[in-house]
């Protein structure tokens, strides 16, 4: 067998996979082991069975990862460990990760006080347990912390060194890296600092949001993140000078060369890129002294199955995910290079380019949204500038330790390039089909893509079988991306996990978004509220950028205050109030003045009105024309309808006014309804409930919240009917095709 790894980390895979999913993976382990005697009698080879012995410790090593949580009973502590890593947030804030007694701990800190790796320090201040995510699309800081074996995080109020430091190589490094760091902050602007750093130490953590985006949506952000390019750049710097100094010795050259390469990785961060790019590099080498032929997908199994028996959750990890599959497609760009003359260099590094892009589509489709073809054209300019701007990069920040003059004398040619960089992705971020959102793409789509893809790069004869599966995959492949939108055309409507608040997103076939309040926290910034922090990543999940419609039931903070940084992340189209005299407000007056500033129409309706959009329609049913009362009870009730499917938004309306409806005989039925108020007590009266008829309620109320929302009153007129509350269930999600419909919770 040619790569026997390749058999071995299959089955490894196999049981990271059961280890995470499958409750109990006695089924699976039963038809792997009658497939493992199959492969065994066409094979004749024990190598199956032990392949068998790694799907069993992937299982293994992935369960004792996924552990239980460290029990904190109490949500003020004191912790004391060493110091194993240390970084800087993306607020300001350091990140000190620690080994305590219990297990690796991660401590925000404001304080100004370096701290370095073997450092002993002690810290009091409030413990922060992360949950699964509530909202779809929302990051999941609960799997980032099982991945990175951090038992809970602690704000810290007060922290201090308690012993002397352990002295070593981490130690050491860690020094170096912070001088290194200061260096390049003495010699570049912070813009062009942020990105050298990222380049030498890699420390990226100082890059801003813009020059981020600028890079992805530039198809270059592989240029910020440490990997082969980088790895192979210091590899040929290392194997020169020794080169030199051992012209005739290889085997001294390979070894000083790797044990070189290996410290260099622990000195910028054992991240999965830099870990592979390191591991190939030292295999590379070796196969010089051994007369053998270095095979580059077998060097890179060899990496994969190291990486994840260190790890195992690594394999959730997406930036492991985009430097194999990345590095899977540059290997194999390289059998289908067959360029000679005039140009060969350019159509090479495009070859290479397009086959990396190709293979990482779906990846980034699927963890980020989006994609972007835009490094296809960009790394032409890019890649062969990166040596450039890692040499003179590294060899400033070294000068600059003695010399600054000479440190920025020396950095002249990487802020030179980094100049062309921006012109040149600025420039490609600007052409629109270069960059797509997507939403998250179905896992299924992945496979049938990389089996397409497959199938089309290893059909290079003319055998017509081939060709026939390859045009059914391709079929099935475009009739899972078409299916909802000319098939199914179902409509989505998420009522929002915002905490203390409402908030819900409709979304239908044609990627048309309604937003019916927006949810608001006073303990985030305003810039920062829920409608950027909840509302935007579910709509880049979707794979929508705009707003046609923003229902604002009434300018309470809990329900409007979001509005604000939605406005300011995706273009709303229009705004919508009740034509109510509300009670003066500064936010009710922030919101006008920010649908004026971003161009977005401001509209007022009362009952009767009605709005709509292809087959979304949009009642008002309250308030009236003569309606008074505080903001409550001129709360905006829109009822919903889909085809012969309904769902009615209640705001905070009180029993009061649900009286007044049920008196107007107005027609609220509908088999959904938002229950008004969080399930307060003063809303949801029975004969309302009654008239409503609905077969699900949804309760949007925060965790333990203050007013003990929802009461026990109000569940127990809910009592028939199915309920659901954000605090318990996560966010809600009703998908119908306008006759049936399902529901699905984030918990």
């Amino acid at each position: 067998m040619k790569r026997p790894v390749l058999i071995i980390l299959i089955y490894y895979l196999a049981g990271i996979i059961a280890g995470r999913y499958i409750d109990n993976g006695t089924a699976l382990f039963a038809v792997v082991l009658a497939l493992t005697f199959v492969l065994f009698r066409v094979y004749k080879s024990k190598l199956v069975f032990i392949a068998l012995i790694f799907m069993t410790l992937g299982m293994g090593f992935t369960a004792v990862r996924l552990g239980s949580d460290l029990e904190v009973y109490d949500k003020v502590i004191t912790v004391e460990g060493k110091v194993y890593e240390t970084s800087c947030s993306e607020n300001g804030r350091m990140r000190v990760d620690i080994k305590t007694d219990n297990g690796r701990v991660r401590i925000m800190t404001d304080a100004g006080e370096d701290f370095y790796t073997g450092d002993t320090v002690r810290a009091t201040g409030n413990v922060d347990i992360p949950e699964k995510p509530t909202n779809p699309g929302a990051f999941d800081d609960y799997m980032y912390m099982k991945r990175e074996g951090l038992k809970f995080r602690l704000y810290a109020d007060e922290i201090e060194k308690t012993d002397e430091p352990i002295m070593g190589f981490m130690y050491a490094a860690s020094r170096l890296r912070k001088a290194l760091n200061d260096s390049i902050d003495r010699i570049y602007d912070d813009n062009e600092a942020s990105l050298i750093k990222a380049v030498v130490t890699g420390d990226k953590s100082y890059i801003s949001d813009d020059t981020r985006a600028l890079y992805t949506d530039g198809g270059a952000i592989h240029v910020l993140c440490i990997s082969g390019l980088h790895v192979g750049i210091v590899a040929a710097i290392i194997i020169f000078i020794i080169g030199k100094i051992f012209p005739k010795d290889k085997e001294t050259c390979v070894m000083l060369a790797s044990c070189i390469l290996l410290a260099y990785m622990f000195f910028i961060g054992m991240t999965p890129s830099v870990v592979r790019s390191v591991i190939m590099a030292v295999i590379a080498m070796a196969a010089v002294p051994l007369g053998r032929k270095n095979d580059g997908l077998n060097s890179m199994f060899i990496a994969a199955l190291v990486i994840l028996i260190m790890n195992p959750l690594t394999l959730f990890n997406a930036g492991f995910l985009l430097s194999f599959a990345t590095v899977s497609g540059i290997i194999i760009s390289l059998g289908y290079r067959r360029f000679d003359g005039k140009g060969k260099y350019i159509k090479d590094i495009a070859s290479t380019s397009l086959f990396a892009t190709l293979f990482a589509l779906p990846i980034t489709a699927y963890y980020f949204y989006s994609v972007s073809i835009a490094g296809i054209i960009t790394n032409l300019v890019v890649l062969p500038l990166t040596p450039v701007v890692v040499v003179s990069g590294i060899l400033s920040s070294v000068a600059g330790l003695f010399n600054v003059m000479l440190g920025t004398f020396v950095g002249l040619p990487a802020l030179a390039v980094l100049k062309i960089y921006e012109v040149v992705l600025s420039f490609a971020a600007s052409v629109p089909f270069l960059n797509s959102l997507t939403g998250q793409i179905d896992i299924l789509l992945c496979i049938f893509y990389y089996v397409a893809l497959v199938l089309i790069i290893t059909n290079t004869g003319k055998d017509r079988r081939i060709k026939l599966v390859s045009a059914v995959y391709v079929l099935c492949m475009f009739g899972l991306i078409v299916s909802d939108r000319f098939l199914f055309r179902n409509a989505e409507i998420a009522f929002m996990d915002v905490g203390q608040g409402d908030c819900a997103v409709i979304t239908d076939h044609n990627k048309n978004v309604f937003v019916i309040d927006t949810g608001g926290a006073l303990y985030y910034d305003e810039e920062e509220n829920t409608g950027k922090r909840f509302i935007y990543p579910y709509l880049q999940y979707k794979g929508i950028d705009e707003v046609d419609m923003l229902f604002i039931s009434h300018p309470d903070t809990d329900h409007a205050l979001g509005s604000l940084s939605l406005m300011d992340t995706v273009k709303v189209e229009e705004i919508i109030f009740a034509d109510f005299d509300y009670e003066e407000s500064e936010l009710y007056d922030k919101i006008i003045r920010k649908a004026k500033d971003t161009g977005t129409k401001i509209c007022f309706i009362e009952a009767g009105d009605v709005k709509s959009k292809g087959e979304m329609v949009f009642e008002c049913l309250y308030p009236f024309e003569d309606s008074k009362g505080d903001d409550n009870a001129g709360s905006m009730v829109i009822k919903f309808t889909y085809k012969d499917f309904s769902v009615l938004f209640t705001g905070d309306l009180g029993i009061a006014q649900e009286r007044i409806i049920i008196d107007n005989n107005i027609d609220v039925g509908a088999d959904v309804l938002k229950v008004s108020h969080h399930g307060s007590k003063y809303s949801t009266s029975e004969e309302f409930v009654e008239a409503v008829g609905c077969d699900i309620a949804v309760i949007s109320a925060g965790k333990n919240n203050y007013y003990g929302h929802p009461h026990s009153e109000t569940m127990e007129r809910l009592k028939e009917t199915e309920s659901f509350v954000t605090a318990f269930d996560g966010a809600v999600v009703i998908k119908t095709n306008g006759d049936k419909y399902s529901v699905e919770t984030m918990k």
